[in-house]
């Protein structure tokens, strides 16, 4: 056994029998284990009853959780020092996170450097799927595989559970129907340009409620390129007198689209559609939080770049704050029952539960209907 590096004052042991990934697998677990396992335990507490404040606590701790292990993984690949910048987006970064949600990592980089760095890119993924216990590193991934592909290499995942890239072999696993997005991680850019060329192009279609235009948790950047980007776009969006608007007589609308019972079915030949219970319970509660936030910062001088700032400054009233955050306890509560029976709740997932099954479970749990 030999020291292949320190970290925090701790040395790592090198073993002949383990990758490198698996190391640093085996000294993350040991070091973050109590804390996922309470971070978890408590969204299951909590998803029983109604105390906001403590939930939205949790949902803080688990932000910062997160943000803890990327940043410890990032310390063994130098590699990404390369990037142009390094951040979150999605329910970490705007702080909707729940019991099981994806992570949504970000490595931007000059494409001229994606032989070096996309493979260390599918080994973070790696580590921190084996570290949280997630069934698959395809439940961590950029937003940058919704910009446009320009590779069209075939991707395999062997069956002793390694991707190939450019002769390198990757450890890495993968729910199932999982390989059109495997596909996209693989074959779309890097480049800061792309990015930019992205937002931009939201920007012009006025898709001004999308939260990519503006909530990010950014771990590292070259010289404060990508901040002074997302608050150049901010102000002109703001600063358009087309989107001014009344929060008064707007803000209360925004609770109808996950207060009324105008959903589609969840039902497919009598069974439960994972794909559609994610559509209908975390899609349009997350768009219209989103919506939410954002209108406040049009508005108001102050900005909330989060839920957790939101919610905390009172800003919005008793029962819009009742309404969002009694949403996410029905989230929680669907992410901890499919796990209970084997399952994420994923917009990709091909499963159809038997209605019976899942309400029994979810009655076991709660001790209500679903």
């Amino acid at each position: 056994m030999i020291t292949f590096k320190t970290f925090n004052n701790k040395k790592i042991k090198k073993s002949s029998m383990l990758c490198k990934e698996d190391m640093i697998v085996s000294f993350l677990e040991k070091k973050y284990k109590k804390r996922i396992r309470n971070t978890k335990g408590k969204y299951i507490k909590l998803s029983k009853n109604n105390r906001y404040n403590r939930l939205l606590s949790n949902m803080k701790k688990h932000q910062n959780l997160i943000i803890s292990i990327i940043k410890d993984i990032l310390y063994f690949y130098d590699e990404t020092n390369l990037c142009d910048t390094i951040f979150v987006n999605g329910s970490f970064s705007r702080l909707t996170c729940t019991y099981g949600s994806d992570i949504d990592f970000n490595l931007i980089y000059d494409s001229k450097y994606k032989s070096n760095i996309f493979p260390i890119e599918l080994k973070i993924n790696y580590i921190l799927a084996k570290v949280l216990k997630f069934r698959g590193c395809d439940r961590i991934h950029t937003m940058m595989v919704y910009t446009n592909r320009i590779d069209n290499q075939n991707v395999e995942l062997s069956d002793d559970k390694y991707l190939v890239y450019k002769n390198n072999r990757i450890k890495y696993f993968c729910r199932s129907n999982y390989e059109e997005l495997i596909s996209d991680i693989y074959n779309t850019s890097r480049d800061y340009s792309v990015l930019t060329d992205y937002l931009d192009e939201k920007i012009l279609k006025k898709d001004i409620f999308n939260d990519w235009l503006y909530n990010y948790k950014i771990l590292s950047e070259k010289n404060s390129l990508f901040s002074s980007y997302l608050k150049n776009n901010f102000n002109e969006v703001k600063n358009k007198d087309s989107f001014i608007y009344d929060l008064s007589s707007n803000i209360d609308l925004l609770i109808e689209k996950y207060s009324n019972n105008e959903y589609d079915s969840v039902l497919v030949d009598e069974k439960i559609s994972i794909a559609k219970l994610k559509k209908r319970y975390k899609y349009n509660i997350i768009d219209s939080i989103n919506k939410t936030i954002l209108i406040l910062n049009y508005c108001d001088s102050v900005s909330y770049s989060n839920l957790y700032e939101l919610i905390k400054s009172k800003r919005i009233n008793g029962s819009l704050r009742d309404s969002i955050m009694n949403s996410l306890i029905m989230v929680n509560r669907l992410h901890i029952t499919l796990d209970k029976l084997g399952y994420d709740l994923s917009s990709h997932s091909s499963v159809n539960i038997d209605v019976d099954e899942f309400s029994k479970t979810y009655f076991d749990i709660y001790k209500s209907d679903f």
